[in-house]
């Protein structure tokens, strides 16, 4: 199963839904997207069977509730409206592939092994903190002049990966 298929057509389907004034009902436990894009998955990988496509989608815990098959047959049949214009959305944009995925996992900068790569560091290795193999202290740390601007203490610096806020 890809992971980044039902991670972009669920975001898609969601935008969607929202750019045209969907409203899912309060008492939902599973939104209207959610529904709109296990049939999604169902059609692409699952030969169309919407059981076996909710199970999964349950069991890899992409649905933010409990939704039995036959409520998600209800509502899936409610959204019927809606199923053409998703289909026809995903296909024009995965058809075109215009989908980006973003890697936003922060990416400490001041540790040894990414001190050369350093914008903030100044010098180097060295003046990043780098020691040679086989020194004593393995922990690395930041000279004052690889700090970003406002950290004061090196230590708290390196371990928060140079994201402490200025002042602190």
């Amino acid at each position: 199963m890809d992971d980044d298929f039902i991670v972009t057509a669920f975001v898609i389907v969601d935008n969607l839904l929202t750019a045209l004034g969907h409203r899912d009902d309060v008492r939902a436990k599973a939104s209207d997207a959610e529904v709109l894009t296990v049939a999604v998955l169902a059609a692409k990988s699952f030969q169309n069977h919407l059981a076996r496509a909710l199970q999964v989608m349950h069991l890899g815990r992409y649905l933010s509730g409990p939704l039995s098959e036959s409520r998600f047959n209800r509502r899936l049949h409610a959204l019927r409206g809606w199923l053409g214009l998703v289909l026809e959305t995903l296909g024009a944009v995965f058809a075109r592939g215009d989908v980006f995925l973003i890697d936003s996992m922060p990416v400490p900068v001041c540790r040894r092994a990414r001190a050369w790569r350093c914008q903030k560091a100044r010098g180097g290795p060295a003046a990043a903190g780098a020691r040679p193999r086989g020194s004593a202290s393995s922990a690395g740390g930041c000279t004052s002049s690889a700090r970003p601007p406002g950290c004061r203490s090196p230590s708290s610096c390196c371990r928060a990966g140079c994201r402490v806020p200025p002042g602190r």
